[in-house]
């Protein structure tokens, strides 16, 4: 099976790689001179084409990997590119958040469609990232088996997502982008406060971190809400010290408010901690915010 490739964000650039990698890749869409240029080098064999008009050359596949905002943009310009041979292209979009209906186009050309979702970061633009990951799937019954052998064949484990899913789909990527990006910024705030009291980030925090994240995988199986320190303790002075603490880094004081308000509530809804204690924590937290 032969591939093309639309974005070359993050995960389009990974997904251009790993299909090279295979030499699977006969084409793909590089709109800027520096993406152009970028993933010239990646994709040697591989046509590269500076628009979706441009396109001249068939394959079985389209991976559209482009951000949201330029999906359906994407999808107009690929259903009016009469040298593609619509009804025997597979097409797939990886935005988490978007439905098959947006591919209205496209379908009503004979393609055959899928929105398959990589439930992964990739900052790194490493291949490696796509090894045993889930891809949440949604397609029609005739379209399913080639979605789940695409994504079989790029060492992912298909799942197709069920209609309860599909009716909250934002829920789902919402799941994804508080696993990765709110991860993230909380560990980066745990990074700039340690740095700003004088330690050492890099000696510091890694092994807090990777304790802190295995109780969590460890408590995916079951209710616990493996949370220690002043909130879990219903430590409010501790907390309250902390913000005064950082009077003088008003971003990084905003920041661990808010992270302290959400840490709370999810406490108090888990009743980890009673109300009185929740109150408390909330007028000094909201207070100074």
């Amino acid at each position: 099976m032969k591939f093309g490739v639309i974005g070359t964000g993050k995960l389009g650039t990974s997904l251009i790689k790993l299909l090279s990698q295979d030499n699977k890749l006969r084409w793909l869409v590089a709109r800027s001179d520096s993406s152009y240029e970028k993933i010239s080098q990646i994709a040697m064999k591989s046509s590269v084409y500076r628009s979706i008009d441009a396109i001249n050359v068939n394959c079985d596949c389209i991976f559209i990997s482009t951000d949201d905002k330029n999906l359906s943009i994407a999808i107009k310009q690929l259903a009016a590119n009469n040298a593609i041979n619509h009804a025997n292209t597979f097409l797939i979009h990886c935005a988490g958040s978007i439905g098959i209906d947006i591919f209205q186009p496209l379908i009503d050309k004979g393609a055959k469609v899928a929105a398959c979702h990589p439930y992964q970061t990739f900052f790194a633009e490493n291949i490696e990232s796509f090894n045993n990951i889930p891809w949440g799937i949604e397609s029609s019954n005739e379209s399913y088996s080639t979605a789940e052998l695409i994504i079989s064949s790029l060492k992912g484990i298909p799942v197709r997502l069920s209609a309860n899913v599909l009716k909250q789909k934002s829920l789902y990527h919402l799941s994804a982008v508080a696993s990765s990006n709110l991860m993230t910024a909380a560990i980066q705030l745990a990074k700039q406060i340690a740095d700003t009291s004088g330690v050492d980030s890099s000696v510091f925090l890694p092994e807090i971190l990777k304790t802190t994240l295995e109780n969590n995988i460890n408590s995916l199986g079951d209710k616990s809400f493996p949370l220690t320190g002043p909130i879990a303790r219903g430590d409010v002075e501790v907390v309250k010290s902390h913000i005064e603490k950082l009077a003088q880094q008003p971003h990084l004081r905003d920041a661990y408010i808010a992270m302290s308000l959400a840490t709370v509530t999810l406490a108090y809804s888990e009743q980890l901690i009673d109300e009185s204690t929740y109150n408390s924590f909330l007028k000094i937290l909201q207070m100074n915010y």
